[in-house]
Protein backbone atom coordinates (compact mmCIF):
# COMPACT_ATOMS: atom_id res chain seq x y z
CA UNK A 1 0.00 0.00 0.00
CA UNK A 2 1.61 3.44 -0.88
CA UNK A 3 2.07 6.57 1.45
CA UNK A 4 -0.53 8.22 -0.35
CA UNK A 5 -3.51 5.40 0.10
CA UNK A 6 -1.83 5.43 3.88
CA UNK A 7 -2.41 8.52 4.64
CA UNK A 8 -6.37 8.64 2.71
CA UNK A 9 -6.89 5.95 5.07
CA UNK A 10 -6.55 7.33 7.95
CA UNK A 11 -7.59 10.63 6.96
CA UNK A 12 -10.90 9.16 6.31
CA UNK A 13 -10.35 7.14 9.68
CA UNK A 14 -10.18 10.56 11.65
CA UNK A 15 -12.63 12.14 9.53
CA UNK A 16 -15.23 9.34 11.00
CA UNK A 17 -14.21 9.18 14.26
CA UNK A 18 -14.70 12.77 14.95
CA UNK A 19 -18.20 13.17 12.96
CA UNK A 20 -20.43 12.22 15.54
CA UNK A 21 -18.76 15.33 17.62
CA UNK A 22 -19.76 18.05 15.59
CA UNK A 23 -22.65 19.00 17.28
CA UNK A 24 -20.89 19.28 20.50
CA UNK A 25 -21.61 22.64 22.17
CA UNK A 26 -18.78 24.84 23.43
CA UNK A 27 -17.36 23.69 26.88
CA UNK A 28 -14.63 24.72 29.40
CA UNK A 29 -12.52 27.34 27.80
CA UNK A 30 -13.69 27.21 24.48
CA UNK A 31 -15.93 30.50 25.11
CA UNK A 32 -12.47 32.47 25.20
CA UNK A 33 -11.06 31.27 22.04
CA UNK A 34 -14.48 32.02 20.38
CA UNK A 35 -14.64 35.43 22.07
CA UNK A 36 -11.00 36.32 20.71
CA UNK A 37 -12.41 35.16 17.48
CA UNK A 38 -15.25 37.58 17.12
CA UNK A 39 -13.01 40.51 18.56
CA UNK A 40 -10.33 39.34 15.66
CA UNK A 41 -13.05 40.24 13.10
CA UNK A 42 -13.01 43.85 13.99
CA UNK A 43 -9.67 44.54 15.42
CA UNK A 44 -7.44 42.28 14.11
CA UNK A 45 -4.27 43.84 15.36
CA UNK A 46 -5.69 43.82 19.23
CA UNK A 47 -7.11 40.39 19.69
CA UNK A 48 -7.27 41.01 23.32
CA UNK A 49 -8.23 44.27 23.41
CA UNK A 50 -11.66 44.00 24.97
CA UNK A 51 -13.47 43.08 28.63
CA UNK A 52 -14.53 39.68 29.46
CA UNK A 53 -16.10 38.50 33.16
CA UNK A 54 -14.11 35.15 33.51
CA UNK A 55 -13.51 35.21 37.17
CA UNK A 56 -16.73 37.59 38.62
CA UNK A 57 -14.89 40.52 37.66
CA UNK A 58 -15.06 42.50 34.20
CA UNK A 59 -11.39 42.19 33.34
CA UNK A 60 -9.27 42.72 29.86
CA UNK A 61 -9.24 39.65 28.27
CA UNK A 62 -5.07 40.26 28.16
CA UNK A 63 -5.11 39.86 31.57
CA UNK A 64 -7.04 36.63 31.64
CA UNK A 65 -5.97 34.53 28.71
CA UNK A 66 -2.89 32.68 29.03
CA UNK A 67 -2.40 31.54 25.59
CA UNK A 68 -1.10 33.29 21.94
CA UNK A 69 -3.52 34.03 19.69
CA UNK A 70 -2.61 31.93 16.51
CA UNK A 71 -5.46 29.65 17.01
CA UNK A 72 -7.87 32.13 17.73
CA UNK A 73 -6.95 34.02 14.48
CA UNK A 74 -7.83 30.64 12.44
CA UNK A 75 -11.31 30.75 14.04
CA UNK A 76 -11.69 34.07 13.12
CA UNK A 77 -10.98 33.15 9.72
CA UNK A 78 -12.89 29.91 9.35
CA UNK A 79 -15.98 31.79 10.66
CA UNK A 80 -15.68 34.54 7.97
CA UNK A 81 -16.67 31.71 5.71
CA UNK A 82 -18.38 28.83 7.63
CA UNK A 83 -20.11 31.63 10.46
CA UNK A 84 -19.70 30.80 14.50
CA UNK A 85 -21.94 27.63 14.98
CA UNK A 86 -20.45 25.06 16.94
CA UNK A 87 -20.99 22.53 14.29
CA UNK A 88 -19.06 24.61 11.46
CA UNK A 89 -15.93 25.41 14.30
CA UNK A 90 -16.01 21.79 14.75
CA UNK A 91 -15.67 20.88 11.10
CA UNK A 92 -13.09 23.43 10.71
CA UNK A 93 -10.79 21.74 13.18
CA UNK A 94 -10.91 18.49 11.59
CA UNK A 95 -7.96 20.04 9.41
CA UNK A 96 -5.62 20.50 12.21
CA UNK A 97 -6.60 17.16 13.84
CA UNK A 98 -5.76 15.45 10.43
CA UNK A 99 -2.50 17.01 10.00
CA UNK A 100 -1.68 15.67 13.41
CA UNK A 101 -2.63 11.91 12.61
CA UNK A 102 -0.91 12.56 9.44
CA UNK A 103 2.57 14.29 10.95
CA UNK A 104 2.20 11.44 13.13
CA UNK A 105 2.15 8.85 10.36
CA UNK A 106 4.80 10.70 8.45
CA UNK A 107 7.04 11.01 11.42
CA UNK A 108 6.28 7.84 12.73
CA UNK A 109 8.09 6.35 9.13
CA UNK A 110 11.88 7.61 10.93
CA UNK A 111 11.66 5.51 14.17
CA UNK A 112 9.34 2.76 12.72
CA UNK A 113 7.83 0.41 10.37
CA UNK A 114 4.29 0.29 12.07
CA UNK A 115 3.95 3.92 10.94
CA UNK A 116 -0.48 3.61 10.20
CA UNK A 117 -0.62 1.70 13.59
CA UNK A 118 1.51 4.43 15.58
CA UNK A 119 -1.05 7.28 13.92
CA UNK A 120 -3.98 5.32 14.95
CA UNK A 121 -2.78 4.69 18.41
CA UNK A 122 -2.68 8.20 18.54
CA UNK A 123 -6.16 8.64 17.09
CA UNK A 124 -7.87 6.62 19.66
CA UNK A 125 -6.71 7.69 22.46
CA UNK A 126 -8.42 8.91 24.86
CA UNK A 127 -6.41 12.50 25.57
CA UNK A 128 -6.47 13.11 21.20
CA UNK A 129 -10.14 12.47 20.99
CA UNK A 130 -11.19 14.44 24.17
CA UNK A 131 -8.86 17.46 22.75
CA UNK A 132 -10.05 17.14 19.10
CA UNK A 133 -13.72 17.75 20.15
CA UNK A 134 -12.62 21.18 21.45
CA UNK A 135 -12.10 24.85 19.18
CA UNK A 136 -9.11 25.74 21.83
CA UNK A 137 -5.47 25.87 20.64
CA UNK A 138 -3.90 22.30 22.06
CA UNK A 139 -4.42 20.36 18.70
CA UNK A 140 -3.39 23.04 16.38
CA UNK A 141 -0.11 23.10 18.61
CA UNK A 142 0.28 19.87 18.13
CA UNK A 143 -0.01 20.06 14.86
CA UNK A 144 3.12 22.59 14.03
CA UNK A 145 4.98 20.69 16.82
CA UNK A 146 4.62 17.20 14.53
CA UNK A 147 5.59 18.84 11.70
CA UNK A 148 8.56 21.05 12.86
CA UNK A 149 10.12 17.49 14.13
CA UNK A 150 9.16 16.18 10.53
CA UNK A 151 11.28 18.80 9.20
CA UNK A 152 13.79 19.02 11.57
CA UNK A 153 14.72 15.93 11.44
CA UNK A 154 14.58 15.64 7.68
CA UNK A 155 16.99 18.40 7.25
CA UNK A 156 19.43 17.03 9.66
CA UNK A 157 19.50 13.94 7.94
CA UNK A 158 19.87 15.36 4.49
CA UNK A 159 21.50 18.32 5.36
CA UNK A 160 18.61 20.96 3.91
CA UNK A 161 18.77 24.12 4.97
CA UNK A 162 14.82 24.03 3.43
CA UNK A 163 13.68 21.44 5.76
CA UNK A 164 15.59 23.40 8.75
CA UNK A 165 13.88 26.48 7.75
CA UNK A 166 10.55 25.51 7.38
CA UNK A 167 11.37 23.73 10.55
CA UNK A 168 12.46 27.11 12.45
CA UNK A 169 9.26 28.55 11.43
CA UNK A 170 7.03 26.12 12.26
CA UNK A 171 8.63 26.14 15.52
CA UNK A 172 7.41 30.02 16.10
CA UNK A 173 3.90 29.05 15.00
CA UNK A 174 3.94 25.97 17.32
CA UNK A 175 4.58 28.34 20.53
CA UNK A 176 2.44 31.18 19.09
CA UNK A 177 -0.38 28.69 19.06
CA UNK A 178 0.35 27.34 22.60
CA UNK A 179 3.95 28.59 24.86
CA UNK A 180 4.97 24.74 25.04
CA UNK A 181 5.26 25.12 21.77
CA UNK A 182 8.82 26.62 22.91
CA UNK A 183 9.87 23.41 24.16
CA UNK A 184 10.88 22.43 20.53
CA UNK A 185 13.96 24.74 20.65
CA UNK A 186 16.04 23.01 23.49
CA UNK A 187 14.14 19.21 22.32
CA UNK A 188 15.44 19.88 18.90
CA UNK A 189 18.80 21.35 19.59
CA UNK A 190 19.71 18.62 21.57
CA UNK A 191 18.95 16.13 18.53
CA UNK A 192 20.60 17.74 15.80
CA UNK A 193 23.72 17.67 18.28
CA UNK A 194 23.40 13.67 19.46
CA UNK A 195 22.61 12.94 15.73
CA UNK A 196 25.39 15.23 14.14
CA UNK A 197 27.49 14.90 16.81
CA UNK A 198 28.98 18.26 16.96
CA UNK A 199 26.99 21.91 16.59
CA UNK A 200 26.34 23.04 13.05
CA UNK A 201 25.07 25.60 11.15
CA UNK A 202 21.31 25.19 11.56
CA UNK A 203 21.96 26.36 15.30
CA UNK A 204 21.67 29.57 13.44
CA UNK A 205 18.40 28.59 12.49
CA UNK A 206 16.90 28.80 15.83
CA UNK A 207 16.99 32.16 16.39
CA UNK A 208 14.46 32.16 14.41
CA UNK A 209 11.74 31.25 16.98
CA UNK A 210 13.70 32.79 19.89
CA UNK A 211 13.27 36.20 18.18
CA UNK A 212 9.79 35.53 17.41
CA UNK A 213 9.01 34.88 20.68
CA UNK A 214 11.20 37.91 21.69
CA UNK A 215 8.97 40.18 19.54
CA UNK A 216 5.79 38.74 20.71
CA UNK A 217 6.67 39.32 23.95
CA UNK A 218 7.51 43.28 23.45
CA UNK A 219 4.75 43.94 21.40
CA UNK A 220 2.04 42.63 23.83
CA UNK A 221 3.93 44.55 26.81
CA UNK A 222 3.61 47.95 24.72
CA UNK A 223 -0.03 47.52 24.16
CA UNK A 224 -1.73 45.52 27.28
CA UNK A 225 1.16 46.84 29.42
CA UNK A 226 2.38 43.67 30.19
CA UNK A 227 4.65 41.02 28.20
CA UNK A 228 1.84 38.08 27.62
CA UNK A 229 5.15 34.96 27.01
CA UNK A 230 6.16 36.26 31.09
CA UNK A 231 2.68 37.18 32.42
CA UNK A 232 1.68 33.25 31.35
CA UNK A 233 5.09 32.18 33.01
CA UNK A 234 4.32 34.43 36.17
CA UNK A 235 0.85 33.00 36.61
CA UNK A 236 1.77 29.39 36.40
CA UNK A 237 4.35 30.16 39.11
CA UNK A 238 2.01 31.57 41.39
CA UNK A 239 -1.26 29.26 41.18
CA UNK A 240 1.71 26.23 41.94
CA UNK A 241 4.11 27.68 44.34
CA UNK A 242 2.49 26.31 47.55
CA UNK A 243 2.39 22.32 46.17
CA UNK A 244 4.55 22.13 43.43
CA UNK A 245 6.60 19.24 44.34
CA UNK A 246 4.54 17.52 46.78
CA UNK A 247 4.13 13.52 46.55
CA UNK A 248 0.74 14.14 45.78
CA UNK A 249 1.27 16.37 42.43
CA UNK A 250 4.03 13.70 41.48
CA UNK A 251 1.16 10.93 42.01
CA UNK A 252 -1.21 12.57 39.70
CA UNK A 253 0.97 13.56 36.94
CA UNK A 254 1.64 9.87 36.53
CA UNK A 255 -2.11 9.19 36.87
CA UNK A 256 -2.92 12.06 34.21
CA UNK A 257 -0.03 10.95 31.77
CA UNK A 258 -1.44 6.95 32.01
CA UNK A 259 -5.25 7.80 31.93
CA UNK A 260 -4.66 9.99 29.02
CA UNK A 261 -2.96 7.14 27.01
CA UNK A 262 -4.69 4.45 29.07
CA UNK A 263 -4.21 1.58 25.82
CA UNK A 264 -0.81 1.60 27.11
CA UNK A 265 -2.37 -0.99 29.25
CA UNK A 266 -4.11 -3.22 26.89
CA UNK A 267 -0.78 -2.85 24.89
CA UNK A 268 0.78 -5.06 27.71
CA UNK A 269 -1.13 -7.66 27.16
CA UNK A 270 0.67 -7.60 23.33
CA UNK A 271 4.13 -6.89 24.43
CA UNK A 272 4.75 -8.22 27.93
CA UNK A 273 5.43 -11.70 28.40
CA UNK A 274 3.73 -14.10 31.79
CA UNK A 275 6.29 -13.30 34.18
CA UNK A 276 6.10 -9.75 33.30
CA UNK A 277 2.58 -9.49 33.40
CA UNK A 278 2.64 -11.27 37.06
CA UNK A 279 5.11 -8.09 37.81
CA UNK A 280 2.57 -5.48 36.69
CA UNK A 281 -0.36 -7.14 38.39
CA UNK A 282 1.87 -7.36 41.98
CA UNK A 283 2.89 -3.91 41.07
CA UNK A 284 -0.93 -2.20 40.62
CA UNK A 285 -1.53 -4.25 43.85
CA UNK A 286 0.77 -2.39 45.82
CA UNK A 287 -0.09 0.82 43.89
CA UNK A 288 -4.08 0.05 45.31
CA UNK A 289 -2.27 -0.88 48.81
CA UNK A 290 -0.25 2.57 49.22
CA UNK A 291 -3.02 4.75 47.89
CA UNK A 292 -5.57 3.32 50.01
CA UNK A 293 -2.94 3.56 53.33
CA UNK A 294 -2.40 7.37 52.25
CA UNK A 295 -5.36 7.84 51.98
CA UNK A 296 -6.60 6.68 55.33
CA UNK A 297 -3.43 7.20 57.60
CA UNK A 298 -1.85 9.71 56.11
CA UNK A 299 -2.90 13.29 54.35
CA UNK A 300 -5.65 12.63 51.21
CA UNK A 301 -4.00 11.69 47.84
CA UNK A 302 -4.96 14.36 46.20
CA UNK A 303 -7.77 16.15 47.13
CA UNK A 304 -8.90 17.19 51.15
CA UNK A 305 -11.37 14.64 51.71
CA UNK A 306 -11.41 10.86 51.78
CA UNK A 307 -11.45 9.13 47.93
CA UNK A 308 -13.61 6.07 47.46
CA UNK A 309 -12.18 2.24 47.05
CA UNK A 310 -13.37 2.90 43.45
CA UNK A 311 -11.50 6.13 42.92
CA UNK A 312 -8.41 4.78 44.84
CA UNK A 313 -8.66 1.52 41.98
CA UNK A 314 -8.63 3.98 38.93
CA UNK A 315 -6.04 6.80 39.89
CA UNK A 316 -3.57 2.97 41.05
CA UNK A 317 -4.28 1.75 37.32
CA UNK A 318 -3.83 5.05 35.51
CA UNK A 319 -0.82 5.54 37.92
CA UNK A 320 0.84 2.01 36.73
CA UNK A 321 0.06 3.02 32.99
CA UNK A 322 1.97 6.29 33.26
CA UNK A 323 4.51 4.79 35.06
CA UNK A 324 4.99 1.87 32.17
CA UNK A 325 5.57 4.86 29.71
CA UNK A 326 8.61 6.29 31.17
CA UNK A 327 10.04 3.22 31.96
CA UNK A 328 9.07 2.38 28.34
CA UNK A 329 10.84 5.32 26.83
CA UNK A 330 13.77 4.63 29.45
CA UNK A 331 14.05 0.96 28.11
CA UNK A 332 14.03 2.57 24.31
CA UNK A 333 16.87 4.84 25.25
CA UNK A 334 18.68 1.86 26.91
CA UNK A 335 18.45 -0.40 24.00
CA UNK A 336 18.92 2.14 20.97
CA UNK A 337 21.39 4.82 22.61
CA UNK A 338 20.71 7.08 19.64
CA UNK A 339 19.07 10.58 18.87
CA UNK A 340 15.92 9.30 17.76
CA UNK A 341 15.99 7.15 21.42
CA UNK A 342 16.91 10.16 23.33
CA UNK A 343 14.73 12.63 21.55
CA UNK A 344 11.50 10.00 22.58
CA UNK A 345 12.87 10.36 25.72
CA UNK A 346 13.08 13.79 26.00
CA UNK A 347 9.62 14.61 24.75
CA UNK A 348 7.95 12.30 27.14
CA UNK A 349 9.56 13.25 30.06
CA UNK A 350 9.48 16.76 29.12
CA UNK A 351 6.31 16.66 28.59
CA UNK A 352 5.34 14.90 31.99
CA UNK A 353 7.65 17.49 33.93
CA UNK A 354 5.98 20.48 32.07
CA UNK A 355 2.67 19.10 32.93
CA UNK A 356 3.22 18.12 36.57
CA UNK A 357 5.40 20.43 37.75
CA UNK A 358 5.46 23.60 35.32
CA UNK A 359 2.17 24.42 34.26
CA UNK A 360 -0.63 25.55 36.57
CA UNK A 361 -2.35 22.38 37.27
CA UNK A 362 -2.27 18.93 35.41
CA UNK A 363 -4.53 19.11 32.70
CA UNK A 364 -5.26 16.39 29.55
CA UNK A 365 -4.52 19.39 27.44
CA UNK A 366 -0.78 19.60 29.06
CA UNK A 367 -0.28 15.65 28.59
CA UNK A 368 -1.29 15.47 24.63
CA UNK A 369 1.93 16.69 22.66
CA UNK A 370 3.30 13.82 24.48
CA UNK A 371 0.97 11.43 22.38
CA UNK A 372 2.85 10.43 19.61
CA UNK A 373 6.12 9.83 20.89
CA UNK A 374 4.05 7.23 22.99
CA UNK A 375 2.27 5.68 20.03
CA UNK A 376 5.69 5.89 18.14
CA UNK A 377 7.14 3.92 20.98
CA UNK A 378 5.35 1.23 21.49
CA UNK A 379 5.27 0.42 18.10
CA UNK A 380 9.18 0.70 18.17
CA UNK A 381 9.07 -2.17 21.29
CA UNK A 382 6.68 -4.16 19.55
CA UNK A 383 9.09 -4.53 16.48
CA UNK A 384 12.20 -5.06 18.92
CA UNK A 385 10.49 -8.17 20.18
CA UNK A 386 9.19 -9.80 17.06
CA UNK A 387 12.51 -9.80 15.73
CA UNK A 388 13.77 -11.09 18.75
CA UNK A 389 11.23 -14.09 18.42
CA UNK A 390 9.81 -13.37 21.70
CA UNK A 391 6.21 -11.81 20.67
CA UNK A 392 3.40 -12.07 18.58
CA UNK A 393 2.99 -10.87 14.71
CA UNK A 394 2.00 -7.38 15.07
CA UNK A 395 -1.31 -8.46 13.78
CA UNK A 396 -2.30 -8.75 17.61
CA UNK A 397 -1.98 -4.82 18.27
CA UNK A 398 -5.16 -4.78 16.44
CA UNK A 399 -7.17 -5.83 19.66
CA UNK A 400 -5.61 -3.45 22.29
CA UNK A 401 -6.07 -0.84 19.31
CA UNK A 402 -9.79 -1.78 19.25
CA UNK A 403 -9.62 -1.64 23.13
CA UNK A 404 -8.10 1.43 23.33
CA UNK A 405 -10.41 3.01 20.66
CA UNK A 406 -13.83 1.96 22.71
CA UNK A 407 -11.95 3.56 25.83
CA UNK A 408 -11.44 6.56 23.87
CA UNK A 409 -14.88 6.62 22.65
CA UNK A 410 -16.69 6.42 26.15
CA UNK A 411 -14.23 9.50 27.65
CA UNK A 412 -14.89 11.41 24.62
CA UNK A 413 -18.56 10.70 24.70
CA UNK A 414 -18.62 12.06 28.34
CA UNK A 415 -16.92 14.97 28.04
CA UNK A 416 -19.72 15.70 24.74
CA UNK A 417 -23.06 14.80 26.70
CA UNK A 418 -21.34 17.04 29.87
CA UNK A 419 -21.01 20.25 27.47
CA UNK A 420 -24.57 19.62 25.46
CA UNK A 421 -25.92 19.34 29.37
CA UNK A 422 -24.46 22.49 30.56
CA UNK A 423 -26.27 23.89 26.89
CA UNK A 424 -29.48 22.43 27.89
CA UNK A 425 -29.48 23.69 31.42
CA UNK A 426 -28.67 26.85 30.29
CA UNK A 427 -32.04 27.13 28.06
CA UNK A 428 -33.68 25.36 30.56
CA UNK A 429 -32.93 28.16 33.49
CA UNK A 430 -33.34 30.73 31.61
CA UNK A 431 -36.96 29.63 29.93
CA UNK A 432 -37.78 28.66 33.28
CA UNK A 433 -37.12 32.29 34.50
CA UNK A 434 -38.85 34.10 32.03
CA UNK A 435 -39.58 38.00 32.81
CA UNK A 436 -37.02 38.53 35.11
CA UNK A 437 -33.17 39.83 34.73
CA UNK A 438 -31.06 36.33 35.05
CA UNK A 439 -27.50 36.39 36.45
CA UNK A 440 -25.32 33.98 37.34
CA UNK A 441 -22.04 32.84 38.73
CA UNK A 442 -19.68 30.21 37.01
CA UNK A 443 -17.97 30.45 33.61
CA UNK A 444 -16.74 27.84 31.13
CA UNK A 445 -19.64 26.84 28.07
CA UNK A 446 -22.28 27.54 30.79
CA UNK A 447 -21.42 31.21 30.54
CA UNK A 448 -21.42 31.07 26.58
CA UNK A 449 -24.63 30.03 26.73
CA UNK A 450 -26.58 32.05 29.86
CA UNK A 451 -25.23 34.89 27.19
CA UNK A 452 -26.55 33.70 24.84
CA UNK A 453 -30.08 33.28 26.27
CA UNK A 454 -30.07 36.74 27.80
CA UNK A 455 -28.48 36.21 30.78
CA UNK A 456 -25.54 38.13 32.64
CA UNK A 457 -22.42 37.60 34.12
CA UNK A 458 -22.73 38.15 38.05
CA UNK A 459 -20.08 40.82 39.52
CA UNK A 460 -19.21 40.31 42.92
CA UNK A 461 -19.33 43.77 43.31
CA UNK A 462 -22.46 44.33 42.54
CA UNK A 463 -24.68 45.63 44.97
CA UNK A 464 -28.17 44.46 46.10
CA UNK A 465 -29.94 48.01 44.79
CA UNK A 466 -29.13 46.81 41.15
CA UNK A 467 -30.49 43.48 41.03
CA UNK A 468 -33.85 44.01 43.12
CA UNK A 469 -36.46 41.56 42.11
CA UNK A 470 -33.82 39.62 39.79
CA UNK A 471 -32.56 35.81 39.76
CA UNK A 472 -29.25 34.61 40.34
CA UNK A 473 -28.13 30.96 39.18
CA UNK A 474 -25.28 29.17 40.23
CA UNK A 475 -24.36 25.98 38.63
CA UNK A 476 -22.15 24.00 41.71
CA UNK A 477 -19.84 21.83 38.84
CA UNK A 478 -18.16 24.92 37.62
CA UNK A 479 -15.57 26.99 38.39
CA UNK A 480 -15.10 30.48 40.02
CA UNK A 481 -18.06 30.30 42.08
CA UNK A 482 -18.42 32.83 45.69
CA UNK A 483 -21.55 32.56 47.96
CA UNK A 484 -23.90 35.60 47.33
CA UNK A 485 -24.46 37.98 50.18
CA UNK A 486 -26.79 36.07 52.40
CA UNK A 487 -28.79 39.19 53.40
CA UNK A 488 -30.07 40.15 50.31
CA UNK A 489 -30.05 36.68 48.29
CA UNK A 490 -32.79 33.76 48.91
CA UNK A 491 -32.56 30.33 48.02
CA UNK A 492 -35.74 29.59 46.33
CA UNK A 493 -35.00 26.10 44.22
CA UNK A 494 -31.74 23.77 43.65
CA UNK A 495 -32.62 22.19 40.12
CA UNK A 496 -31.05 19.01 39.79
CA UNK A 497 -30.22 17.78 35.64
CA UNK A 498 -28.56 14.18 35.42
CA UNK A 499 -26.05 13.32 33.20
CA UNK A 500 -26.75 10.03 31.24
CA UNK A 501 -23.08 9.16 30.92
CA UNK A 502 -20.83 6.03 32.63
CA UNK A 503 -17.67 8.37 32.38
CA UNK A 504 -17.02 11.90 33.46
CA UNK A 505 -14.49 14.22 32.16
CA UNK A 506 -15.37 16.63 34.79
CA UNK A 507 -16.87 15.45 38.65
CA UNK A 508 -15.54 16.90 41.77
CA UNK A 509 -13.51 14.52 44.12
CA UNK A 510 -12.29 11.93 41.10
CA UNK A 511 -12.40 13.60 37.48
CA UNK A 512 -10.33 16.54 36.10
CA UNK A 513 -9.23 16.02 32.07
CA UNK A 514 -9.02 20.13 32.47
CA UNK A 515 -7.60 20.94 35.86
CA UNK A 516 -6.51 18.15 38.67
CA UNK A 517 -8.45 20.83 40.64
CA UNK A 518 -11.56 18.61 39.95
CA UNK A 519 -9.78 15.23 40.65
CA UNK A 520 -6.68 13.05 40.27
CA UNK A 521 -7.00 11.27 37.44
CA UNK A 522 -8.21 12.84 33.34
CA UNK A 523 -11.23 10.62 33.70
CA UNK A 524 -13.42 8.14 35.51
CA UNK A 525 -16.35 6.31 36.30
CA UNK A 526 -19.38 8.63 36.63
CA UNK A 527 -20.80 8.32 39.96
CA UNK A 528 -24.43 8.83 40.53
CA UNK A 529 -24.20 12.72 40.96
CA UNK A 530 -26.60 14.62 39.13
CA UNK A 531 -25.51 18.88 38.52
CA UNK A 532 -26.61 21.00 40.92
CA UNK A 533 -27.76 24.61 39.93
CA UNK A 534 -29.21 26.98 42.74
CA UNK A 535 -31.64 29.42 42.07
CA UNK A 536 -31.89 32.58 44.57
CA UNK A 537 -34.06 35.48 44.14
CA UNK A 538 -32.37 38.92 45.08
CA UNK A 539 -34.22 41.19 47.30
Amino acid sequence: MSTTQQLLILSVITVLSLLPFTNKAFYVDDPLFVWAGKHIQTEPMNPYNFKVNWSDTDTMMSDVTKNPPIACYYIAGAAAFIGWHETGLHIAFMLPALLVICGTFLLAKHFCKGSMAAALVTLLSPVFLVSATTVMCDVPMLAAWIFAIYFWIRGVDEDSHLYILASALLMAVCALTKYFGMALVPLLMVYAVMARRSAGWWLVYLIIPVAVLYWYQVTTKAAYGRGLLMDAVSFAYGARASNRWSLSKVITGFSFTGGCALGIIFFGFALLDRGKMLYAALGLLVLVIAFWLMNTVGPPLRLPFQLPFQTIFQVALMTLAGLSIIVLAGCDMWRHRNAASLLLLLWVLGTYVFATFVNWSVNGRSILPMMPAVAILVLRRAEALRSDARARSLNHLLIPIILSAAVAFLVTRADFVQAQSDRQAAAQLCSSNRGHTVWFEGHWGFQYYMEAYGAKPFNKMMKAKEAVGDVLIIPLNNTYLFSPPAEWTHLRDVQKVAVKSTMATVQKTSAGFYSDAWGPMPFALRTAIPDEFEVFDIY
